[in-house]
């Protein structure tokens, strides 16, 4: 047997483990792939707006109250990463990255503020770029004033 048949019977076994537990919704193989592709950058986009310093996992659990097991699974890119968990952190992404936003207007120096503006206007861009529509809402959300944190423990709630 080759290694590529291998790894194939082993993706698609896990790939059906992962199904059984209700984690995984689409049977297609491309629909598959597209869910794997967003739980790799939106879980890169959060390692690196954590790396940054904008969060840790430990405020994310606070403030919003998704445990450290999921933080890590999506940081580590793993596909047991639900639906449901990808649309929370939709939310999670675009309340750091407007903290970050204002936090880096009331910085005093020109240099280091138009440097953290650029930084946090290209992260938005990718959140952006990953969510689409999913990201307009929210961030219209954010415009309206409304506490994300909370829209998530709502439906965390519910």
């Amino acid at each position: 047997m080759a290694v590529s048949e291998i790894i194939a019977k082993f993706t698609l076994a896990l790939i059906s483990e992962h199904m059984k537990k209700g984690q995984i919704f689409s049977k297609s193989y491309a629909g598959q792939l597209l869910r794997m592709r967003k739980i790799e950058e939106v879980g890169t986009l959060v390692d690196h707006i954590a790396n940054e310093g904008f969060t840790s996992a430990k405020r994310i659990y606070e403030e919003f109250g998704i445990d450290f097991k999921t933080i890590k699974a999506l940081r580590c890119c793993q596909p047991s990463v639900s639906g449901d968990t990808l649309g929370k952190f939709a939310y999670v992404i675009a309340f750091y990255l407007d903290l970050a936003r204002k936090e880096a207007e009331g910085i005093k120096y020109i240099i280091d503020k138009e440097e953290r503006l650029a930084e946090v206007h290209r992260l938005t861009e990718d959140f952006k770029a990953i969510y689409g529509i999913e990201a307009t809402c929210v961030l219209e959300q954010i415009k309206q004033h409304k506490d994300l944190r909370q829209v998530v423990r709502q439906e965390q709630n519910s």
